[in-house]
C-alpha cells in the first residue's frame, strides 16, 4: 500500500516532465497556500505520540525546461527546479525544524521515444533527476515508463502501462499506469489523467475558458535539520496529497496558460525519513484541509 500511494504522487510528476511539454522552451510557475492542519505524529524509535500542528504558509515551485525533437521518433529535454517551502512543523514543547524556510533544487534529463507495437502507438520514456537542499546533494532518482495507446485519435485517447522507479535507497518497484480521455462533445470531455483526473467544460467556443471538477495528487518533500540530543541531523520530510476540487484554465495565448485551483485535500501519507528516505523515523495520521492553487505556464519557441 505504501508502495502504491508513492506512485500515485509520482505518476503525475513524471507525467508533467516527460509527455506535457511542447517543443522550445516551457517555465512553469507555481504558488499554493493551505490551512493549518493538527497531525498525530508517531515516534518509532520511543514508540511515542504527540500532537503537532502543520502549518504551509506558501509553497511556491518555477521550472524551466528545454525540449528538443531529435527526430519523428525521438524527443529530449532538460529541467531545472527551485522549490521554496514556507512550513513549520510545531510540537507542543519544541519545534522540530531548524527554522521554517525550505529550499530544494533539482536538475532533471527525460527523453520519449515513439514507436509501433501491434499496430499500435507505444511510448517509452526515462528520467534520471539529481536534488539538492540548502545543506548539499541529497539525492539520485529515476523513472521510465512504457505505454502502449489502444486509442489514439483527437476524440479519444486510450494507454495503458507500466511505471518503472528507481533510486539508491529503495528496491525497484513495478507499476501498472493508464490513462484515459474521451471528448463527449463540443463542451464536455472526460479527462481521466494528468494533471487534473475530471469532468471538463469548455464555457466558450474559443475554447480559452475551460472549468474542471475533478481531484489531483501532489506531493511536498523538503529537508530539514532536527536536533537529536546535541547533534543536528538532516532527515527528510516527504507527504503525499490527494485533492478534490474546481479548476479554472484560461488560455491568455496559445503559449500562455493560467490556472487557479481550489478545494479540499486530504493526506494520504506523511513521515519523516532518515536523510535519503531510507528508514522511517516518524509517522503521521491523515488529516485534511482546505488549499488554494495558481500557475501560470508559458511556452517560447
Amino acid at each position: 500500500m505504501k508502495k502504491l500511494l508513492f506512485a500515485l504522487m509520482l505518476i503525475p510528476q513524471m507525467a508533467a516532465a516527460q509527455f506535457s511539454q511542447k517543443e522550445g522552451w516551457n517555465i512553469h510557475a507555481e504558488v499554493n497556500t493551505a490551512s493549518e492542519e493538527s497531525y498525530r505524529m508517531h515516534v518509532k524509535d520511543m514508540e511515542r505520540d504527540y500532537n503537532v500542528d502543520i502549518q504551509e504558509k506558501v509553497k511556491a515551485r518555477l521550472l524551466v525546461g528545454k525540449t528538443h525533437q531529435m527526430s519523428d521518433y525521438l524527443t529530449v529535454g532538460f529541467s531545472a527546479n527551485y522549490d521554496y517551502y514556507d512550513f513549520s512543523i510545531g510540537q507542543q514543547d519544541a519545534s522540530l525544524t531548524n527554522g521554517n524556510q525550505h529550499h530544494n533544487f533539482g536538475l532533471s534529463g527525460n527523453a520519449i521515444y515513439k514507436m509501433e507495437l501491434w499496430e499500435k502507438p507505444f511510448i517509452v520514456a526515462g528520467n534520471l533527476k539529481l536534488e539538492a537542499s540548502q545543506w548539499g546533494l541529497e539525492r539520485f532518482s529515476g523513472m521510465g515508463t512504457g505505454m502502449l495507446m489502444l486509442k489514439s485519435s483527437s476524440e479519444e485517447q486510450l494507454g495503458v502501462g507500466v511505471l518503472l522507479l528507481v533510486n539508491h535507497t529503495t528496491k525497484i518497484p513495478v507499476f501498472p499506469i493508464a490513462m484515459w480521455r474521451k471528448v463527449l462533445d463540443d463542451r464536455w470531455t472526460v479527462n481521466l489523467n494528468y494533471p487534473f483526473y475530471s469532468m471538463q467544460y469548455t464555457v466558450d467556443t474559443q475554447k480559452r475558458h475551460t472549468v474542471m471538477g475533478g481531484f489531483t495528487f501532489d506531493a511536498d518533500h523538503f529537508w530539514m535539520k532536527v536536533s537529536e540530543g546535541t547533534d543536528k541531523r538532516v532527515l527528510l520530510f516527504r507527504r503525499s496529497l490527494l485533492k478534490t476540487g474546481i479548476n479554472y484554465e484560461y488560455k491568455i495565448t496559445p503559449d500562455v496558460v493560467m490556472n487557479a485551483q481550489a478545494g479540499w485535500e486530504y493526506t494520504m501519507r506523511a513521515a519523516i525519513y532518515s536523510r535519503h528516505g531510507g528508514t522511517e523515523k516518524m509517522t503521521f495520521n491523515h488529516p485534511s484541509g482546505i488549499y488554494a492553487m495558481m500557475n501560470l505556464k508559458v511556452h517560447l519557441k
